[in-house]
């Protein structure tokens, strides 16, 4: 993980900016007294994925619900089969209309995938 140095911002935003590095991309000054946020790209939260934080007004209770917010969208993605299939790490037939979960391309039953 890189070192990152937030000098810019004042001590209490870098603090709670520092907790949450592993989803941030970039924190950097605007031409209004102000700090860009810029999540990484795997990470989304609601409101987008960049936040203005004005440190003369203590924004750190905004900060802190905008981390809190963030989540890390799953690679896999859970569907629902049009045709039956085997399952090929297990075996089982999945039948037609009973969820699977697909990750690079595998096909694979629910029951698997929990253990991945």
């Amino acid at each position: 993980m890189e070192n990152r140095n937030y000098a810019n911002l004042p001590a209490r935003l870098r603090r709670i900016v520092k907790n949450y590095e592993y989803c941030v991309a970039d924190v950097s000054p605007t031409g209004f007294e102000a700090y860009q946020i810029t999540l990484k790209p795997e990470y989304s939260h609601r409101d987008g994925s960049k936040l203005f934080i004005y440190p003369e007004k203590d924004q750190t209770d905004n900060l802190i619900q905008f981390f809190k917010n963030i989540v890390r969208p799953s690679g896999a993605n859970i569907q629902v089969a049009l045709y039956g299939f085997k399952c090929p790490i297990c075996g089982n037939y999945v039948t037609k209309g009973s969820n699977f979960k697909e990750s690079a391309g595998l096909k694979v039953c629910i029951k698997c995938s929990l253990g991945s």
